[in-house]
């Protein structure tokens, strides 16, 4: 299987930050920030990307 980044995903998905808080329960901002790579992600919204595309994103984690 293939990974892409979430903003990959999210972009071939068609999906919105508004649609995709309501998918994971975080605020559209954080997502925005993670996504963009302006914050580092916390293992809970990796893991929420994890179940909403059913393993079909990767984590990017910085240091």
């Amino acid at each position: 299987m293939m990974t892409k980044s979430p903003r990959e995903w999210k972009d071939e998905q068609g999906i919105s930050y508004k649609q995709l808080s309501e998918m994971t329960g975080f605020r559209e901002g954080y997502l925005c920030d993670v996504i963009n790579g302006k914050k580092r992600g916390s293992i809970d919204v990796w893991d929420a990307f994890d179940r909403i595309s059913g393993g079909k994103i990767k984590r990017v984690i910085k240091q």
